[in-house]
């Protein structure tokens, strides 16, 4: 759903999509696209002008954390620890990269300086 607030008092809703509806992690929206991972780990990029699915990518587990997007990659970790990394173009997501870091991981992953860090109950992990 998108809403346009500059044609008048009460936005309005621009679209609406049931199929792209996440499960517990949030979507994440850059200035073109909206990405959101469902509850069967299936990985969908939308359009944020129609809302139109472009492209879907296959994730394994189950994810509670929001990924993130540094640079042209998503970074998303599942529930069991293991993170992927995904190549984000306009046709299509693949996945580059995956670690386990045996560990339960709920929280979202946060980037800076070059870097981006997970965490689980006991651990923070800076990957470069």
């Amino acid at each position: 759903m998108t809403i346009d607030k500059s044609t008048s008092e009460m936005p309005q809703i621009q679209w609406q999509v049931g199929q792209l509806a996440p499960a517990t992690a949030s979507p994440l929206v850059t200035d073109r696209f909206a990405y959101v991972i469902n509850g069967a780990g299936v990985l969908s990029c939308a359009s944020l002008e129609s809302g139109e699915r472009l492209w879907q990518c296959r994730l394994s587990g189950k994810f509670s954390a929001t990924p993130i997007i540094s640079g042209n990659r998503l970074y998303a970790v599942n529930e069991e620890g293991g993170a992927q990394v995904v190549e984000l173009t306009e046709e299509a997501g693949n996945v580059v990269a995956t670690h386990e870091f045996g560990e339960t991981i709920l929280a979202a992953p946060a980037a800076a300086n070059g870097a981006i860090y997970f965490r689980s109950d006991s651990h923070l992990w800076q990957v470069r």
